[in-house]
């Protein structure tokens, strides 16, 4: 009898804090908004340069984008090494699709790369701390690494969705460019 007591104050206490806590404020969901101020300095600036340049590392850090660039060709032959073999073997059999992890990872990265960019050159637009002539060569800088980024994804899917500014809210109704504008941009 002391036992049942004793498990009942128990979960009597353990009942009580939890529905104390639950009526908690700490529950309310709260939304964290991007502060992009520091790229308003020049450093900033030239940190979100460095930003655009990161995403170059993906594609040739490993034998992924070697192997993307030669997919479809006579160059490629299916290897031995098991490394992304069944990945690009399905190339052959017109299965591959974006369920696959080099394909996901590679459209991906483009678009991390072209959204740094993006954001880049809006920023830089606005800039006041940094130097014209250095203004000058951040703007070709980004805007040569969104072509690339923009080549990248345009010579293997052909119409891409063109995205010349950044998004910073879920947007779903993206729409396919044609190569040609791809090209134009």
């Amino acid at each position: 009898a002391m036992k049942s007591k004793t498990y009942k104050k128990i979960l009597l206490i353990a009942g009580l804090t939890l529905f104390c806590l639950s009526c908690s404020d700490f529950l309310d969901e709260k939304s964290y908004n991007a502060d992009y101020t520091y790229y308003n300095s020049a450093t900033g600036l030239d940190a979100l340069v460095v930003a655009c340049y990161q995403q170059t590392r993906w594609c040739l850090n490993s034998e992924t984008q070697y192997a993307f660039e030669d997919m479809g060709t006579d160059i490629l032959m299916i290897g031995g090494d098991g490394s992304h073999r069944d990945a690009f073997g399905q190339f052959l059999s017109n299965a591959m699709t974006s369920q696959n992890g080099n394909i996901s990872g590679f459209w991906n990265n483009n678009y991390r790369g072209i959204a740094s960019c993006n954001l880049g050159l809006q920023t830089l637009a606005a800039n006041t701390d940094m130097a014209e002539a250095t203004k000058a060569i951040r703007k070709g800088e980004m805007l040569f690494l969104r072509a690339y980024y923009y080549y990248e994804l345009a010579i293997q899917f052909g119409a891409v969705p063109l995205v010349t500014t950044p998004v910073d809210k879920v947007k779903t109704d993206f729409t396919r460019a044609t190569q040609k504008q791809i090209w134009a941009q």
